[in-house]
Formats: C-alpha cells, sequence, structure tokens
C-alpha cells in the first residue's frame, strides 16, 4: 500500500474513531442534558403545584373566614355556646353546614367548643359531643389564649387538615371557639386534573401517637405516608423502584406557629417523556450514523474545525458570549498552574429593580465586554459564571500576593475609566466590583469563592485568599464568640450604646440603642459591635434573650429622660410572643410612651405582610411611634407604607453616603422626602458624616439626621 493510501487509511481511521467517540459523547450528553430537563420539568411542575397551593389556601382561609364570620353573626348563636344548648345549635348549624358543604365540599370539620375545652357541637359528625380530646391541640389551646383567629395544618385523630379558627363572644365575654377545617389534597385538585399528578399526605413521625387505626409507610426518617395514591405507596414500600415516577415532598404543611408539620407528596409520571426521549435518541443516532458515513469522505482536519466550534457553542454563555463555569472548571482541571480572579459586581440586583430585566441584561453585556477586553489585553481567559459574576483565568508560573492585587487595581481602574451608556438609560451607569483571588491552589475556584464572600462581607473592594478567609478557622470562630455571646447573657454584658438624632438645627431630640457586648480582658474594656455577634446569636437561638435584654436596658435609661430613644426591631421579632410580651409589659410602665420609638426593616422575608401590619397597628395602640429603617435599599414597598402608616422612615444609609455625587441616590431621596412628606410621615438621614452632606439633606426637606457628624455611638 502507497503512502497516500496509507494516509488516506489512517486519516479515515482516524475520522470514524471520532465519529464513534462523538456519537458515544453526544449520546451521554443528551442523557445529561435529558435528565436535567426532565429534572426541571418536574420543578416546574413542583412550583405550579406550590403556587396553587398557596392561592388556593389564600383563598380558602379567606372564604372559609367570611363563613366562619356569617355563622357566628346566627341569631342566637353566642347564646347557645354560652348556654352549652345542643339543641339549638343544632337546629342553627345542621342546616347551615348542608349549605356551606355544597359551596364548599372539601370541608371536612366544622366544630364548637366551650371556653373550658368541651366538644359542644360536631356539624360533621353531630351524635359525637361532650369530649375534650382537643386539650392536646395547640391551635385550639392558643386559641383559648389568645382569644383571635388563628389558622394552619394540624393532625388530628383521623386525617391531617387545613383548620381556621374563631374567638366566640357573648355580651364581649369569651365563652368558647368554632373550628372548621378541609382536606389539604383539594388544595392542588386543579393541578392533579392537569398533569395526572399522584399525590399523597406525609406526617411527621412523632404525630402518628394520636391518630387512630391508620396504617402507614415510611417516606423517610422523619416522616410517614398516611393517605395517597397506591402508586405512591408502592413507590415507597418498594424502595423507589419505579423509573418513571419523579417524587418530592413539594409543598410544606405549616401549623399556625409556622412549624412544618407534614407535607404534600408529589409524584409525576414521565413515562411518556423517556419513551420520546427514547424514541428521540433512536432516531438521531440512526441520522447520525448516516451523517458519519457521509463525513467519511471530509478530510479530517475540516471535520475536528466543525467539532471544535460546536464544542465551544457549549462552553459559551448566551448572554454575553463569554466563556461559562462548566468551561472554567474544564480549564482548571487541566493541571497548569493557574492564576484565577473573581468579580462580582456590587448591589447589582438595584439595576433589576431601577432599570428592569432587559436594560439590566443589556449593563452585564456591556460590563463583560469591557472585562473582556481587560483580559485580552493582559493574557487572561475571561468568563460569566453567575448572573453578576466574571472570572479571568491565567496561567503562570509564578505569583506573588503583590501581582494580584495590582491586577484588580488596575482592572478597577479599567473599568471605572469606560464609558458605561445604555441607549435606554439617558445617564452614564457606575459599576463597583468586588474582586477576589486565588493561585495555585487544589481547590482554586472554591478558594476564591471564599476570598470574595469575605471581601463583601467586609466592604472591601479586594482580597487574596489565604488561610484567613478560609471557612474552617472562620467555623471555629463561630463557636467561640456563641461561647462569649452566652457568657454576655449569664452576666448582664449586653448593653446599649446610645447615637444621637438631631432636628435641621442639629439639637438632639433623640438616641438610637445600638446593642454592644462589653468584655473584660483584665483592665481592658472591649466593646463589640452587632457585626461581630448578631448573625452568631440568631442562628444559636441566643437572640430572643440577648433582644429582652437590651430592650430592657434602653427603656429603663431613658424613663427620666426627656428625649425619645429608638429600638430597633428585626421583622420577626413581632412574631416572637417573648420579645413581644417583653416590649408591651415595659410600655405599659412607661410614664411616656410616646417618647420610645420602635424602628423596624420593612424586608423581603416577611411572608405574612397582614400579621406583620396587625402586629405594627398594636404596638401603635399602645402609643409608641413606630419608624420603618433602611427605607430605599430595595426591599421597600410603597404600597405597604401606605398600610402600615409609620410615623418615621429612615432613609437607608448607602442613598446618603453618595449623596453628593451620585445622582440615582439624589433622586431616590427626593422622591423619598416628598413621598413621607404627602403622608405626613417624617424622615430620619442615617450616615451624616459631614456639614456637606448635612446641608445638602437640609435642602431636600429632612426632618432628622443622624451619623459621625453628630456623634459617635458611647455610653449615657
Amino acid at each position: 500500500m502507497d503512502l497516500p493510501q496509507k494516509t488516506k487509511y489512517k486519516t479515515f481511521s482516524l475520522i470514524l474513531a471520532i465519529l464513534i467517540l462523538s456519537v458515544i459523547t453526544a449520546h451521554y450528553l443528551l442523557n445529561t442534558e435529558f435528565e436535567q430537563n426532565r429534572k426541571n420539568e418536574y420543578q416546574r411542575i413542583v412550583t405550579s403545584s406550590q403556587n396553587l397551593f398557596e392561592i388556593n389556601l389564600k383563598k380558602a382561609q379567606t372564604g372559609l373566614s367570611k363563613e366562619l364570620e356569617t355563622l357566628l353573626c346566627l341569631e342566637g348563636l353566642s347564646q347557645a355556646i354560652a348556654d352549652s344548648d345542643y339543641q339549638k345549635l343544632d337546629t342553627l348549624i345542621a342546616p347551615y353546614y348542608l349549605k356551606m358543604q355544597s359551596i364548599y365540599p372539601e370541608v371536612k370539620i366544622l366544630t364548637f367548643r366551650t371556653q373550658e375545652g368541651t366538644t359542644l357541637y360536631r356539624a360533621h359528625k353531630r351524635t359525637f359531643y361532650g369530649d375534650k380530646l382537643s386539650r392536646s391541640r395547640h391551635l385550639i389551646h392558643d386559641t383559648d389564649l389568645l382569644q383571635e383567629s388563628l389558622n394552619g395544618f394540624e393532625t388530628g385523630k383521623l386525617e391531617l387538615t387545613y383548620r381556621v379558627t374563631k374567638p366566640i363572644f357573648h355580651n364581649d365575654r369569651y365563652v368558647g371557639n368554632v373550628e372548621i377545617g378541609i382536606d389539604p389534597l383539594s388544595l392542588i385538585h386543579n393541578l392533579r386534573e392537569v398533569f395526572n399528578l399522584e399525590v399523597a399526605l406525609a406526617v411527621r413521625k412523632e404525630d402518628v401517637a394520636i391518630m387512630l387505626e391508620r396504617q402507614f409507610i415510611e417516606v423517610d426518617e422523619r416522616y410517614l405516608l398516611i393517605d395517597g395514591s397506591k402508586r405512591l405507596q408502592n413507590y415507597f414500600t418498594n424502595g423507589a423502584d419505579d423509573e418513571d415516577l419523579m417524587v418530592s415532598k413539594a409543598i410544606r404543611l405549616e401549623n399556625h406557629l409556622y412549624d412544618v408539620v407534614g407535607y404534600i407528596i408529589i409524584g409525576y409520571d414521565a413515562s411518556a417523556m423517556n419513551q420520546e426521549h427514547k424514541t428521540f435518541v433512536e432516531h438521531l443516532l440512526l441520522k447520525l450514523s448516516i451523517v458519519a458515513l457521509l463525513l467519511l469522505l471530509v478530510l479530517h482536519f475540516g471535520f475536528n474545525r466543525i467539532l471544535s466550534i460546536l464544542f465551544e457553542n457549549l462552553q459559551k454563555d448566551p448572554l454575553t458570549g463569554l466563556y461559562n463555569l462548566s468551561s472554567l472548571k474544564r480549564d482548571i482541571s487541566g493541571g497548569d498552574q493557574n492564576l484565577i480572579i473573581l468579580n462580582n459586581l456590587k448591589d447589582f440586583r438595584i439595576f433589576n429593580e431601577l432599570y428592569g430585566i432587559e436594560n439590566a441584561n443589556a449593563i452585564l453585556r456591556r460590563v463583560a465586554s469591557i472585562i473582556n477586553q481587560f483580559a485580552l489585553q493582559n493574557g487572561f481567559k475571561a468568563y460569566r459564571i453567575s448572573a453578576d459574576e466574571f472570572a479571568l483565568l491565567q496561567v503562570i508560573d509564578a505569583f506573588e500576593d503583590e501581582q494580584g492585587y495590582e491586577l484588580i487595581t488596575k482592572l478597577h481602574e479599567y473599568i471605572k475609566a469606560q464609558n458605561l451608556f445604555i441607549d435606554a438609560i439617558e445617564d452614564r451607569v457606575s459599576i463597583e466590583v468586588y474582586s477576589s483571588f486565588a493561585y495555585d491552589h487544589e481547590n482554586i475556584l472554591e478558594q476564591a469563592q471564599m476570598a470574595i464572600k469575605r471581601a463583601k462581607r467586609d466592604s472591601l473592594s479586594m482580597l487574596g485568599y489565604s488561610e484567613e478567609v478560609d471557612t474552617t478557622e472562620e467555623s471555629q470562630s463561630m463557636m467561640a464568640m456563641k461561647k462569649l455571646v452566652k457568657y454576655a447573657l449569664e452576666h448582664h454584658n449586653i448593653v446599649a450604646y446610645f447615637q444621637p438624632i438631631t432636628d435641621l438645627h442639629g439639637k438632639t431630640i433623640k438616641y438610637e440603642a445600638l446593642v454592644r457586648i462589653v468584655e473584660f480582658k483584665g483592665a481592658q474594656k472591649i466593646v463589640l459591635t452587632p457585626f461581630v455577634f448578631l448573625d452568631i446569636a440568631i442562628k444559636s437561638g441566643l437572640y430572643p434573650s440577648m433582644a429582652k435584654e437590651v430592650i430592657s436596658y434602653a427603656i429603663n435609661k431613658f424613663i427620666d429622660r426627656n428625649e425619645k430613644v429608638s429600638i430597633n426591631i428585626l421583622p420577626y421579632d413581632l412574631f416572637d410572643n417573648s420579645i413581644m410580651e417583653h416590649l408591651i409589659g415595659l410600655v405599659q410602665q412607661h410614664p411616656n410612651p410616646s417618647n420610645i420609638v420602635v424602628e423596624i426593616t420593612e424586608h423581603e422575608s416577611i411572608v405574612d405582610f397582614e400579621k406583620f401590619a396587625k402586629v405594627i397597628e398594636r404596638l401603635k395602640e399602645y402609643g409608641v411611634s413606630i419608624a420603618i429603617d433602611d427605607f430605599g435599599s430595595g426591599y421597600a414597598n410603597y404600597t405597604h407604607i401606605l398600610k402600615l402608616k409609620p410615623d418615621y422612615l429612615k432613609i437607608d444609609g448607602s442613598l446618603i453616603q453618595n449623596i453628593l455625587n451620585d445622582r440615582e441616590s439624589q433622586i431616590l431621596v427626593k422622591s423619598i422626602v416628598r413621598f413621607a412628606q404627602d403622608l405626613g410621615i417624617k424622615t430620619i438621614a442615617e450616615y451624616v458624616e459631614d456639614e456637606a452632606i448635612f446641608e445638602v439633606l437640609k435642602n431636600y426637606g429632612v426632618d432628622e439626621y443622624q451619623g459621625y457628624y453628630f456623634g459617635k455611638p458611647m455610653e449615657l
């Protein structure tokens, strides 16, 4: 065989080998992609189920509450409860219950109880009454205790139901309560029909003991299946060997205390999708085989070129055209010594809120172009690895930390020097960046991410990875801090420092109480700020005791002073009965409650805004003033402010700090002041650091001022 024939044979053999390998790779990638799509589809269905459940739950809660309110208005009903008159109740309720079931067929329970806890009448089981089975029921107990309407999921003797309670009063005297319950599976019946879902209920193992004569199937170490389709029962009985069924605990069922008491389990039959994928893959492989035979006529150089283009497209971010996270991980794993620089855009969510998603995406594309230009000029490869995070990677033989800081400084200056204009945005967009770097470590990406997390936490524009930013050491530090907080509570070292708040003439009219921990090392006094210990106190369960300690300290300190005192309350403190009762008790003992300001951050984590608003209204009834903190930070909801009607709005400090040079901050602050003035709400500006900021804010019409220009937090 001559050389050309040998070359041709070898070339075609190489191409054939590549084709075979490509088909195998394509098959693997298709299966991987399919599995991800299958999971995404299932997640979409789960999300739809969750959304529908929440909508239906809210609708059911509203409807059932209205039904109970209507029911309690029946003439003679409260008298019958007060007299424990079963016959009168039966005459009033029985026809009403039948009518209500025609509207709400999912209603399973309608029970009336006396204030002593005796079941007076069950509309769903009229012959069974006179018992006191509800004594162990938290929902009923709390309804009696608080004498207010509650709702949530609770496990009963027979089943898990969603229940709404109402207190019953006769002649302004509490005489009992009424409870109505529905089947939780009815709240997702629409999706069960649309998607042909398998559904079941699971309850906590510790709740099973109160249920009568039920068969249970173990879901996991904490939950048992009590009701559901045969297919789901078989799924958990036979060890999840149904390959076509995708199953998860999709919907949390919470009681009135927001504890999870059970789940709705959703099973999705993916057999049709699996078969469709199998058929698609078979047809695709057949077509690829035909194409492979045709491609044997093409020179292997051209074929390799096609492959490289296709492969590169899989490694690109579709929005910016930069390489993606998958490509970065592939490049890092090559065994070379690498320098990586991570860059995270500071507070990029604000751009989404200010300009909308499309314009924010345009900003991302422009930033990506700038970073890529820098990369090309300095020997890096650029990647976009998450929504607002970019990476630069360079193979480098030797490296010193000073080089990393010099490169990042150069990058930051390069970004600032660019004219970042977007057609739909009139003003120049200002971008700030957090950056970190790591070099030649085994887990270089993870360690650079540790560094950038620390940089963001400490408000540093750049930071290199070192053992100091490793989370292992941080975990040990957290344990030590937890011990310190516990010690401070035991020895009453939780105190408040007070920062003055002035009027427009600079006169101090109020102080904000800021929690501190005082620690003594020998003769040295050390004062710790919340930045050091607050997060750990919250995570370790020590926060409620700390909150009550500092509330007492602050209010007692100002009981004989003329100035007002502002106390910081976290949003979820409002739902903590122990903290709220402690605060209200101190307010009631105060000779002038109007001198107490409760300062709250209205945050996106607040799930039940209506309950949030009711608690604030309750505080206002005791005479205290309400301030909404950090307004303008990105989560503030103007509609919520209209409902809350606070006395003060504290403008977020990030806007005040930039007020002299940032036009967007100026616009936002002016709009907040006008908004507050129209509603008769006073505004307070934080972070007033110098006279120039003070003068600008006075011109804007801000009412009160706080910052180092007037005084740092101090002991009084």
